[in-house]
């Protein structure tokens, strides 16, 4: 079986159980390179999750909120690039169909 695999990691916080992250895993076509697509979806969950941030930074005129974020945006695009590069064509645009899905 092929796709999405979800895990909800729960924390104790103050005696109350709480959400603290999603974890999510795409199941890779070919077992081989499970490890990278994993490695790819990391930095593009972490790009998309900066780019967010960096949003609202700007619309708050927070300069040097933006620019840390810009740059952890433009470290985690070229590493998901190159995590990209490493992977079958096939295996690349299936990270991104399910990824923007």
């Amino acid at each position: 079986m092929h796709g999405i695999i979800r895990y909800t990691i729960i924390v104790h916080d103050l005696n109350e159980l709480s959400t603290k992250h999603l974890l999510t895993m795409i199941t890779a076509l070919n077992k081989k390179h499970q490890k990278q697509v994993n490695k790819a979806y990391k930095y593009l969950e972490k790009y998309d999750q900066n780019n967010t941030l960096r949003d609202q930074a700007d619309d708050q005129d927070d300069q040097k909120s933006f620019k840390k974020y810009d740059r952890i945006c433009i470290d985690a695009f070229d590493k998901y690039l190159d995590a990209l590069a490493e992977l079958p064509k096939r295996e690349a645009d299936r990270i991104e169909k399910i990824y923007y899905k």
